[in-house]
């Protein structure tokens, strides 16, 4: 798909999962744009129009996600990974938009369901008002060096509990945490989140700061204390 869309010259390509409910984003020069991106460039054309509408999104995303909604003057809400998730609070904050770095998005304009072929032809029409190319649409927004959902092995009966020791351990230390999903570690300039997968025998790490040392720091830090977490059960 990447090389099909740079030979035929396309202005953007797009795939779907199998239901038809997710929609991936290529640029003209063949870039895979990550989910949490593609939502920003969502963002930006509904709030550009609506300021103060809300933003739904989920708690892996970027940070960019919060600061860059905040800044187009929209209210950022964060959420626990999951299609069921997002599209509940999205009903009960009656949000403009919502989206998963999976490349879910969801849209109040169609009852807030996540329609991959509606949002292709929302990116369609995005890129029809401009004289900017995709990739140059993408270069202006936020970006930061970031890990995505590095696998760890763990048995199903005790994945959730070690989870639970991680929390523990982190809040013995003082630091701030986000819990509800896992557990998320919050610092100014980055962030790292440690879940249990539902469907797998793992737990998963992912993380992202404003630095690449920064986030080595971060990466580091949440292994040191899962590997602590798993010897000691």
């Amino acid at each position: 798909m990447m090389k099909e869309v740079v030979n035929k010259k396309a202005d953007f390509g797009m795939g779907y999962d199998g239901d038809g409910d997710r929609a991936v984003f290529i640029d003209e020069k063949g870039n895979l744009i990550p989910g949490d991106i593609t939502l920003l460039i969502f963002a930006k054309d509904i709030l550009e129009k609506k300021k103060g509408g809300k933003v739904v999104y989920e708690l892996t995303c970027s940070m960019a996600v919060e600061e860059y909604v905040s800044k187009l003057g929209g209210i950022p809400i964060v959420e626990r990974v999951g299609h069921t998730f997002i599209m509940d609070k999205m009903i009960k904050e009656q949000a403009l938009l919502g989206g998963e770095k999976s490349s879910h998005f969801y849209f109040a304009d169609v009852y807030g369901m996540d329609d991959g072929v509606f949002a292709s032809m929302k990116m369609a029409e995005i890129l029809s008002k401009t004289d900017q190319k995709l990739s140059e649409l993408v270069a202006d927004l936020p970006q930061y060096p970031s890990v995505y959902e590095k696998n760890f092995e763990c048995p199903d009966n005790k994945k959730f509990m070690v989870i639970e020791k991680v929390r523990n351990q982190f809040k013995a230390q003082g630091l701030k945490t986000l819990d509800i999903d896992g557990v998320k570690l919050i610092e100014k300039d980055g962030w790292v989140i440690l879940r249990s997968s539902n469907t797998e025998p793992v737990i998963r790490i992912s993380a992202e700061a404003r630095t690449k040392t920064k986030l080595k720091n971060l990466y580091d830090l949440a292994v040191k204390e899962l590997n602590i977490a798993l010897k000691g059960d």
